[in-house]
């Protein structure tokens, strides 16, 4: 993984992910809400191990734009209460963002805001020209994350979620759009 440079939010800081983090991660990550529909490759039901093993592996990682971030509030930047993760267009999931947040933080529109930084970054620091993402139909509330970011809705086709294999909407935004905001 490439080392991810802090960016900063009005209400959040994103670092790269430690070791030291996997208490919290273990603690705030295993739980249906958050991970029914995340991709089939998450574990479940989770191992104890399971945010050590995770977090150990990205530093095992050595893609030059593959990127994953803490999310922590300024308040508490040693506070680990999400992850988001950004990586190359990839043909056969056509994903290249995904991301989750504690159960006690969600409503307060920080996952809006820390893609909204890494869409920044990718359209102005790392120039990339497009962007695509997915997630399950019925996540309704990522749903709206995308559709407020101006991403298109581009197809519904059949996707493999730790929740089985469920419809999925895949997204897509030009950097030209994003920056027309």
């Amino acid at each position: 993984m490439a080392t991810a440079p802090i960016l900063e939010t009005p209400r959040l800081t994103l670092r790269d992910p430690r070791v030291a983090d996997a208490a919290a991660l273990q603690a705030k990550f295993p739980h249906w809400e958050i991970v029914q529909y995340l991709g089939a490759q998450v574990p479940w039901p989770y191992p104890p191990d399971g945010a050590e093993a995770f977090l150990r592996s990205l530093q095992n990682e050595d893609a030059v734009e593959d990127f994953t971030w803490a999310i922590c509030s300024k308040e508490a930047p040693d506070d680990l209460i999400g992850m988001i993760a950004l990586r190359p267009y990839d043909p056969e999931t056509r994903t290249q963002r995904g991301f989750w947040i504690a159960r006690e933080h969600w409503g307060q529109r920080l996952v809006t805001e820390a893609a909204d930084r890494i869409l920044d970054f990718a359209f102005h620091e790392l120039g990339w020209l497009e962007l695509w993402t997915g997630n399950a139909r019925a996540n309704i509330a990522s749903s709206r994350i995308k559709a407020r970011q101006g991403f298109a809705l581009i197809e519904i086709d059949e996707f493999a979620f730790v929740s089985g294999v469920l419809e999925r909407e895949v997204w897509r935004i030009k950097a030209e759009d994003w920056r027309a905001r």
